[in-house]
């Protein structure tokens, strides 16, 4: 509720100083409200089939963004801003009226109803009461933090296309196919999880963004850069997913809800300085050329925190 007010107040706003105190205010109460407590309500929900649920849940943005977007953009061109977040708060105010109306539980017992996958959580319970070492907790964080670096080069396809000297039209394509790849991604990679285990899914998913990295430094074609596009847009998938399953695999439920938090705020604050640092990188060097290079050493830090993750956790 506090969410959609404050992007309502925002169409009352014509003050910088205000536009930054209110969009304060709403990643504030975007805490309570926003991924870090979805993600809380699945892994308290379902125990099983936990890889498919994250990525239906996290999957679904990409579908509203490519569909809203477009609407949003219509009512800027006829009626302007002011009515374009006038609109945005009342469609917040929708999707969360199911929530406050149905009384979804954040705790299946809140509400008399007991988890999907019941068995299996009873066994898991007492490996989950166990302390966790610092180390595998900072694993997690740096392994969500890179993810949200990686997810930040997919914003300047157009700008590397402007690079290659290709159209624009590739660069907005670019974009499209890995937006789109942002929620395909989702939904095959937690089908992934559920069948071929979560360490595997993920070193599949980072061989391909890999190959994707490839493709966009040493093989920049019309067509390649479009392959590009969509192998890169799977790191959603190993960000977004990947470190919500691996987290909740590695600490366990308990423990879930206090680590993710902080792996979640790293996801986010690294994707802005990823957003930043790209740009400044490209200006600095007149070119991407470094900003490339670097997403392969990001795909090592994580492939590697998913090893050194599983190795100690075992040796706990």
């Amino acid at each position: 509720v506090m969410t959609a007010l404050g992007v309502y107040l925002l169409s009352m706003t014509n003050s910088v100083f205000m536009f930054g105190l209110l969009y304060g205010a709403i990643g504030f109460f975007r805490a309570f409200s926003g991924t870090v407590v979805v993600n809380m309500v699945i892994n308290n929900w379902f125990y099983s089939s936990t890889g498919v649920m994250t990525a239906i849940a996290s999957g679904f943005s990409g579908i509203v963004g490519a569909i809203v977007m477009p609407f949003l953009s219509g009512i800027i061109e006829k009626s302007g801003w002011p009515a374009a977040y006038r609109t945005t708060a009342m469609m917040i105010a929708a999707c969360y009226l199911p929530i406050l109306i149905l009384k979804v539980g954040l705790v299946p017992g809140d509400v008399g109803s007991k988890p999907y996958g019941e068995r299996e959580l009873k066994a898991a319970s007492a490996e989950e009461k166990k302390e966790i070492p610092f180390g595998i907790k900072a694993l997690l964080i740096v392994f969500a933090a890179f993810g949200g670096l990686m997810m930040s080069i997919v914003q300047h396809f157009p700008g590397i296309v402007a690079d290659y000297e290709l159209p624009a039209a590739i660069g907005a394509s670019m974009l499209s196919i890995g937006l789109i790849a942002n929620t395909g991604g989702k939904l095959i990679m937690g089908v992934m999880m559920d069948h071929f285990g979560t360490d595997r899914s993920i070193y599949i998913m980072s061989a391909l963004v890999i190959a994707g990295i490839i493709l966009v430094n040493f093989v920049p074609g019309k067509t390649t850069l479009l392959i590009a596009a969509a192998l890169i847009g799977l790191i959603y998938s190993i960000a977004m997913v990947g470190s919500s399953v691996k987290c909740r695999e590695t600490v366990g439920l308990a423990n879930y809800s206090s680590v993710y938090s902080i792996a979640n705020m790293a996801i986010t604050m690294s994707y802005a300085l990823g957003m930043t640092l790209n740009g400044y990188i490209a200006d600095i060097f007149q070119s991407y050329s470094l900003a490339l290079k670097l997403l392969f050493v990001y795909m090592g830090i994580i492939i590697v925190c998913t090893a050194l993750c599983t190795k100690l956790s075992k040796e706990k």
